[in-house]
């Protein structure tokens, strides 16, 4: 599994020394260009997950309107 961390930067040395003394992780520290396009990659997945969460929201909202308006026609 790949995880990926911000850390503060007064704390990175330590984490960094931490995780490289457990053997069954490893490390990659990410370049200026490489963390810049990973924080990309992350913000369209988070805006792509947004967008489909408000299209489910509107969807329900809609639903549960024609639902209410079905009811009050037959009551």
């Amino acid at each position: 599994m790949k995880v990926l961390l911000d850390i503060k930067d007064n704390k990175v040395d330590f984490v960094m020394e931490l995780l490289k003394n457990l053997s069954f992780v490893k490390t990659e520290t990410l370049g200026p260009a490489k963390d810049k396009s990973v924080k990309n990659i992350y913000k369209q997945k988070f805006r792509n997950e947004m967008e489909q969460t408000i299209k489910e929201i509107k969807a329900d909202f809609h639903e549960k309107n024609n639902k209410n308006k079905k009811l009050r026609k037959s009551a």
